[in-house]
């Protein structure tokens, strides 16, 4: 139990991370548009970014909609606001496509950013958008590691 409340804590704080960072990120590429940039000038475009940022976010909700409907725990759309893993149970398909759309939802736009403006970005940006994939994918092999477990005690 104590290093469940460690993990917890730790995760919140990753979320939090997470968060600052990808302001940080949306900040620079939102500097980009207002000022005018293109993809001459700094390797992305920067409304191809915005436009598939919306995107994944749907894709990145519908997915959060679909293991919640696949462990039974979807009884309205405020759900989605008070999501939680620990309410997650993968036992269905559902829950496993829905899992897949959101961890590839939370990951395209700043692959986006790292393939097409790895030569212009500034360092600290690249080091912001690694980070959150390493934390992105890190989130994903832990829950698959956690589910591995209790599929095989």
């Amino acid at each position: 139990m104590y290093l469940y409340n460690i993990w917890k804590h730790f995760f919140n704080f990753v979320k939090k991370w997470k968060i600052l960072l990808f302001l940080i990120v949306l900040g620079y590429v939102l500097t980009d548009l207002i000022i005018g940039a293109t993809k001459d000038n700094t390797g992305y475009s920067p409304k191809v970014f915005f436009l598939l940022l919306v995107i994944c976010e749907v894709v990145f909700n519908i997915g959060i909609v679909l293991m919640l409907a696949g462990s039974g725990v979807f009884k309205n759309w405020r759900d989605i606001i008070h999501f939680k893993f620990e309410n997650i149970r993968f036992g269905s398909k559902i829950t496993w496509v829905g899992f897949h759309l959101n961890r590839l939802a939370a990951l395209a736009p700043f692959f986006y950013l790292l393939i097409t403006g790895h030569k212009y970005l500034p360092l600290h940006i690249i080091f912001f958008i690694v980070v959150d994939i390493v934390v992105t994918f890190t989130v994903y092999f832990e829950v698959r590691r956690k589910i591995n477990e209790n599929d095989h005690p």
